[in-house]
């Protein structure tokens, strides 16, 4: 690679990273969802989930800071975080077996499936009873989402919104959620190869885009509204999730 191709490589995976950190900045989710594809779009996929894994544990750091009574979130989702973590030792196993179409392909499935039931709206509500066993289930299945492309967003999500949490333990609930459960994903992409030192310290660098995308992000919330933006989010995400089908199917 010559220094001009570097030189626009990473200028492209910058401001991929620093897309996935405006949105993190606006709606508290949603970076490796934006960052990821969009990395992938110059650099090998397993490589843009190996850096990305630095931003996303040290975003929910900050995230869970902010968080409220963590105690008793950490209470009330043990169950589910204890799940999430057998699901990311599947997931990452997966990863390491798929090829790069393969991977291309989850992918875009992953994202069209979430943006469809966001775009329809279809979220149910759901009572007290069912969390008890529901919350283990989402956890296993959001684990494996994330050990295969780090996406513990879509079946997590659509849980918290089910249970109709405030919007203050909502996104304490994310991060705390979020920050437990990279750190077995982060041992998981060790110990399958995933992660060295090499995509360590680009993901040490990468913090630097996400983190100045975050405080644009921030500035941001209250200045566009909420709803228009979030459209904004989806349709981008359908053309993306579409483009690694296409990728994925049609090889290239």
């Amino acid at each position: 690679m010559d220094h001009a191709t570097l030189f626009l490589t990473l200028l492209a995976a910058g401001a991929a990273l620093a897309a996935g950190g405006l949105v993190k900045g606006v709606v508290g989710v949603g970076m490796p969802m934006v960052s990821v594809p969009l990395m992938a779009m110059v650099v090998p996929i397993q490589t843009a989930l190996a850096v990305l894994l630095v931003p996303i544990f040290a975003t929910n750091v900050v995230q869970f800071r902010q968080a409220g009574d963590t105690r008793a979130m950490a209470r009330r989702f043990w169950p589910l975080i204890a799940c999430m973590a057998g699901g990311i030792a599947l997931g990452s196993q997966v990863l390491t077996s798929l090829s790069e179409a393969g991977l291309s392909t989850v992918l875009g499935g992953v994202i069209l499936v979430f943006t469809g039931i966001q775009i329809l709206g279809r979220v149910g509500e759901i009572p007290p009873a069912r969390e008890r066993w529901l919350g283990p289930l989402v956890g296993l299945a959001s684990g494996i989402a994330g050990g295969v492309s780090t996406f513990f967003g879509p079946p997590l999500i659509l849980y918290l919104m089910s249970l109709r949490l405030p919007k203050d333990a909502f996104v304490g609930a994310i991060g705390l959620i979020y920050l437990v459960g990279s750190l077995p994903l982060i041992a998981a992409f060790v110990a399958q190869g995933v992660l060295g030192w090499a995509e360590t310290l680009w993901g040490v660098a990468a913090l630097v885009p996400v983190f100045g995308g975050m405080a644009l992000g921030r500035r941001l919330r209250d200045r566009v509204p909420q709803e228009i933006f979030r459209r904004i989010i989806m349709g981008l995400l359908v053309v993306i999730g579409l483009n690694l089908l296409r990728r994925g199917l049609m090889g290239g």
